[in-house]
């Protein structure tokens, strides 16, 4: 199943859902269409789902795209925004769980990314991959308020595109 989801507004208030999940190996493409989550994540992309952004801007509290078990995450344009983690986030459980994090591939060809903080104790980052995946970095732009990239498990390949983090040294938080 395939959907192209072009000019619309999803807003989601609810402290228990996203604003879209992709699951089951569906495919999703986005363009010219603005998405907001004011709780959650602006989009989940679970069990070897596809989601492909090529223009619009998702803005989320928690993660822009969130990618779990065989995710496929392309950037080609766009703004994606997160207010307290990351604009693309995996998710560090281990294999088999509920909410299995593994595999988690990223491909960022244009767009920005930007990782932002409102509330206390937490750290931004442009990207977080905690298990499994690889990152990879054609184009583009990551300005986040702590780091650009944390990488825990996988691979990540910077072959263009630019990184501004204007995190401090020794802060800790979620």
């Amino acid at each position: 199943l395939r959907f192209l989801f072009e000019k619309i507004k999803s807003i989601i208030n609810s402290a228990n859902n996203d604003a879209i999940t992709i699951n089951n190996k569906g495919v999703v493409i986005i363009e010219d269409s603005d998405i907001i989550s004011t709780r959650r994540n602006g989009i989940s992309v679970r069990n070897g789902s596809t989601l492909i952004m090529n223009s619009g801007s998702i803005e989320s509290q928690e993660a822009g795209i969130a990618g779990f078990k065989d995710s496929v995450i392309v950037i080609n344009d766009g703004t994606i925004t997160s207010f307290d983690n990351g604009p693309i986030m995996g998710n560090g459980s281990a294999a088999g769980s509920a909410n299995d994090g593994t595999n988690m591939t990223v491909i960022m060809n244009g767009g920005l990314l930007r990782g932002q903080i409102q509330t206390s104790g937490y750290i931004a980052c442009g990207v977080y991959i905690p298990n499994t995946g690889s990152f990879t970095m054609n184009g583009g732009t990551i300005v986040s308020d702590g780091c650009g990239i944390c990488m825990r498990g996988g691979q990540v390949n910077l072959n263009g595109g630019t990184i501004v983090a204007s995190g401090t040294s020794g802060v800790k938080g979620k």
